[in-house]
């Protein structure tokens, strides 16, 4: 199944590229020429932080420096969306009810499958009769 998916994803680009180049967005202008700037700093410094904190929740009997890097660059990320010209993510979409009405309950889902997947190892672990390998 997966070896099928890289060949068809590029067949299917082709076309889609097409299209867009030639399409025309309300003003008339192409929506290639629409340029966005791209926030890559900010792209990189949430989802480090997230990371991090991530795996600093992932061991939270062991003290160690992944949570105060977490909060940093938590803290780095507020200032940075302010100085940039394209957020990662604008306020304005958080006023379509259709976009937080589908985002949130994925968002719950999300961290629920995230929360089983990390901690289903070490609970199986630390039940009787049942080694690390077999888990």
């Amino acid at each position: 199944m997966g070896a099928c998916d890289l060949p068809l994803g590029l067949t299917a680009t082709i076309p889609i590229i097409g299209k867009l180049g030639t399409s025309t967005a309300a003003s008339g202008s192409s929506c290639l020429a629409l340029s966005a700037k791209i926030d890559y700093l900010g792209g990189a410094t949430i989802t480090a932080s997230v990371v991090s904190l991530l795996l600093a929740l992932l061991w939270v009997g062991h003290p160690d420096a992944r949570r105060v890097v977490a909060r940093i660059l938590l803290d780095a990320f507020v200032p940075l969306q302010l100085r940039a010209a394209e957020l990662v993510m604008s306020p304005s979409l958080f006023n379509s009810r259709v976009l937080i009405s589908t985002s949130l309950p994925m968002f719950c889902a999300g961290i629920g499958m995230f929360g089983l997947i990390l901690y289903y190892d070490p609970f199986l672990s630390s039940t009787p009769y049942c080694a690390v390998p077999d888990s």
